[in-house]
C-alpha cells in the first residue's frame, strides 16, 4: 500500500509543478494561487509519505524525529514564503488595474 501512495504522491507533485509553471505564464493571480495551493498539497503529501515510511521502515527513533522536524520546519517556512509572495504579487497586480 505504501508503494501505491508513494507513486501517487510523486505523480501528484510532478503534475502540480507543471501546472504552477504553466498557469504562471497566464498572468492570472487567481489561477496561479489555485495552482500554488495544489503544489502545497503535494508537499504536505510528501511529508505524510515520509512519516508513513519512517513508521514502516524506520528503526532509529532519534533520526526519525530529527528528519520529521527538519522537513516539517522547512515545509512551514516554504508555505509561509509562498503565501507572502502571493499576497505581495496580488497587491502589485491590484495597483496596475485601471480605476
Amino acid at each position: 500500500m505504501i508503494y501505491i501512495v508513494a507513486t501517487f504522491t510523486f505523480i501528484y507533485l510532478t503534475s502540480s509543478i507543471v501546472d504552477v509553471v504553466k498557469y504562471r505564464k497566464l498572468n492570472s493571480p487567481i489561477l496561479s494561487a489555485a495552482k500554488v495551493i495544489t503544489f502545497v498539497q503535494a508537499l504536505v503529501a510528501i511529508y505524510s509519505l515520509q512519516i508513513a515510511m519512517f513508521a514502516s521502515f524506520g528503526e532509529d527513533a532519534g533520526m526519525e524525529r530529527i528528519m520529521n522536524s527538519v522537513f516539517g520546519g522547512l515545509l512551514c517556512i516554504s508555505i509561509f514564503g509562498m503565501a507572502v509572495y502571493m499576497v505581495v504579487r496580488g497587491f502589485e497586480k491590484l495597483k496596475t488595474l485601471p480605476k
